[in-house]
């Protein structure tokens, strides 16, 4: 949902400057062209900002994009770090998962969360769960997988 708030705010930009550019250009044949490439712009500007849409980041500083310079790293050591991250989070807040872990693949030189899996005894509430990992964490629901134990 928020990648297509941000889509589309940044097509109302694009058209406003667009509006304005096509208004200072004077008439003739840059004119035609102008309009021609700034159209190009605003459908290219459009199709990037949805391109990128299935990509989840997490609202962790550290973590956030992390580039690997075209590097192999080994995503373990990332997965952990996160797991250790939101354990103990949910612990702060008097949850207490049976076990959590991450899924991470290297995208384009960039860390991506695949999926937050956490197991917590029968019985427990999971939607304070989902609720602290969206809230508190910044995951989105799509990619969280509770299961009880």
């Amino acid at each position: 949902m928020e990648n297509i708030k941000t889509a589309i705010v940044g097509l109302i930009a694009f058209l406003c400057i667009g509006a304005v550019l096509k208004y200072l250009i004077p008439d003739g044949n840059i004119k035609k062209v102008s309009e021609v490439l700034i159209s190009a712009l605003i459908v290219a500007s459009f199709i990037g900002s949805i391109s990128g849409s299935e990509i989840k980041n997490i609202k962790l500083p550290e973590f956030k994009n992390v580039n690997t310079n075209g590097m192999a790293y080994d995503t373990s050591v990332y997965s952990q770090a996160l797991e250790d991250r939101i354990t103990e989070t949910l612990k702060k807040k008097g949850l207490f998962p049976k076990s959590v872990n991450v899924s991470t693949h290297v995208e384009n030189n960039n860390l991506v969360i695949e999926e937050v899996s956490v197991t917590v005894a029968k019985g427990n509430v999971k939607t304070l769960y989902l609720s602290t990992l969206t809230n508190e964490l910044g995951f989105d629901e799509e990619m969280i997988v509770i299961a009880e134990n």
